[in-house]
């Protein structure tokens, strides 16, 4: 996804945006690519999700992505309503919380 496209779903959707950050080389990142998956399917038509490959997409993920050097893997961030509004961070996906978030 191009940034300028990027940029423009989190200001304009009205359905909240779920990134997932990950590298090509990521173990962990791999691991949980069947529960984002699984994420993506179940809240079809309720939620975005927007896979980010920060080695090939640095800007958006220097951008968004917070992350934390002792803890090396996938980076899950939600926002609903546009960037800064509401934001959730997540090292694992989690489909119950996405629930009450979206309820």
């Amino acid at each position: 996804m191009a940034k300028k496209s990027f940029e423009k779903l989190l200001q304009e959707s009205e359905k909240p945006v779920f990134m997932d950050f990950r590298a090509g080389k990521c173990a962990p990142c791999r691991s949980i690519a069947p529960s984002v998956k699984r994420l993506a399917e179940e809240f079809q038509g309720k939620l975005f999700v927007v896979k980010i490959n920060v080695d090939k997409r640095p800007e958006i993920a220097a951008k968004y992505q917070e992350r934390n050097n002792r803890a090396p893997g996938p980076v899950d961030v939600l926002f609903v309503k546009g960037p800064g509004k509401s934001r959730e961070r997540s090292l694992v996906v989690n489909c119950f919380r996405i629930a009450q978030i979206l309820a």
